[in-house]
């Protein structure tokens, strides 16, 4: 009896042994992953109360830090000709892009544009919230993009001047992502508003190209670049509205063209009038496109 007694307490404590080791692994695994899946760190940085301009701001930050740019109307030097540096960060106005202007203040004697990106940056590279105006260039007045596919979000491109071309954007092998953007009086030879070379393939979601003083609005220099659009409004462009490379998605995947009704168009005010096609109850997308809601009757 004594013997059988001593083997069952082995027994069982045996038992307590292997449940107390497949609890402390099972732990141990728990823990490895919560490590392996934590998010990379980041920090916000704010302009201009933590650094002066948004290029300080850039050059400072890391993958995944997120620039808070409050509003105001930001020039010269620092604040346009704003190399990205090919990281993945968000530079975002705290208001929206009515508020938050970079002024590029360029001109024949003085080119400027607001942003370069040309070094792989991706879609995680994003901008958002900003009326970019008075860009001049041979091309690409107010976005140079090489090689890079950034996003940008409920911006606006307003005056913006090519004498060539990309009146406002010029891609070249460069996929950038554009939602809920609004461009409005920009101007090249070709592309009054876009153009695309080697290999590049933006695409357009809930965006307005309007009123182009010359070009058409999206412009391609070869086969292999094409534009992809769904629910934008293409209108009262200077060179042609639905031309060439884009003539194909013209009044299908919710594209129209018709006149966007901002509410004052001559102040430059581009937010809309409440019968406007391009608010979302007036259209088949049934979603707001442009950068800015209704805003007046």
């Amino acid at each position: 009896m004594m013997t059988y007694c001593k083997f069952t307490t082995y027994l069982r404590n045996f038992a307590l042994t292997l449940l107390l080791s497949s609890a402390i692994l099972q732990s141990c695994s728990e823990k490895e992953i919560a490590i392996t899946m934590d998010e990379p760190e980041s920090t916000v940085i704010r302009v201009p109360s933590d650094l002066p301009t948004i290029q300080a701001a850039v050059t400072a930050a890391s993958d995944n830090d997120t620039i808070l740019v409050a509003p105001g109307i930001y020039s010269g030097e620092g604040n346009r000709d704003i190399i990205i540096e090919g990281k993945s960060v968000v530079i975002m106005a705290e208001q929206d892009a009515s508020s938050t202007v970079i002024d590029c203040e360029g001109n024949e004697n003085e080119p400027h544009r607001a942003f370069i990106i040309r070094n792989q940056e991706s879609s995680n590279t994003i901008i958002e919230g900003f009326t970019i105006r008075g860009g001049y260039n041979t091309s690409g007045a107010a976005i140079y993009c090489t090689s890079a596919s950034p996003t940008f979000k409920f911006c606006i491109f307003y005056d913006n001047q090519s004498t060539l071309s990309g009146g406002a954007i010029r891609c070249k092998n460069s996929s950038p992502s554009l939602i809920n953007c609004t461009f409005v009086a920009n101007s090249a030879r070709t592309g009054g508003a876009i153009f695309g070379l080697a290999s590049s393939s933006p695409y357009l979601e809930n965006c307005i190209i309007a009123f182009s003083g010359s070009g058409e609005s999206i412009a391609t220099a070869d086969g292999s670049s094409q534009p992809l659009l769904a629910c934008c409004n293409i209108f009262g462009n200077a060179g042609g509205d639905w031309e060439r490379s884009i003539s194909d998605q013209a009044n299908s995947d919710g594209n129209l063209s018709v006149d966007p009704q901002f509410c004052d168009l001559d102040n430059s005010i581009f937010s809309l009038k409440s019968g406007s096609p391009c608010a979302p109850d007036n259209n088949s997308c049934g979603r707001l496109i442009g950068a800015l809601p209704v805003e007046c009757n």
